[in-house]
């Protein structure tokens, strides 16, 4: 029987926290947690401007709680950076990325604040 690896799984390698995402197209997704939205949308900002520089899309999405703004981004591509040329990829781009941040927020975050009320 095959292996299958999850669609999403979330990790961290020391204080950094990622997604990693298996679907088209397979991405690393970085997440940025800030106190203040405005400088969470400020730093997408700069993302987007960085990113674009070295020739990759900016693939973004934000989710937040009651305390916390956080900034999900794309920034690796395993399999190579997917061309967006069409309206119609962009969209379903915005959806998974959209889609990511709800994950984040319901599996991740609420499963995170369960685990603290239950201690």
């Amino acid at each position: 029987m095959m292996d299958i690896a999850p669609k999403k799984e979330f990790y961290q390698e020391g204080s950094r926290s990622f997604i990693r995402f298996n679907g088209n197209p397979r991405m690393i997704i970085e997440i940025f947690k800030y106190v203040d939205r405005e400088d969470a949308i400020k730093k997408a900002e700069l993302f987007e401007i960085e990113l674009r520089d070295i020739g990759l899309p900016f693939l973004g999405a934000e989710t937040s709680d009651d305390k916390f703004t956080y900034l999900l981004v794309a920034t690796q591509f395993p399999d190579g950076v997917p061309e967006i040329k069409t309206q119609q990829l962009a969209n379903k781009m915005a959806r998974v990325m959209s889609r990511m941040a709800d994950w984040y927020y319901y599996t991740v975050l609420q499963a995170d604040r369960k685990n603290i009320s239950n201690n």
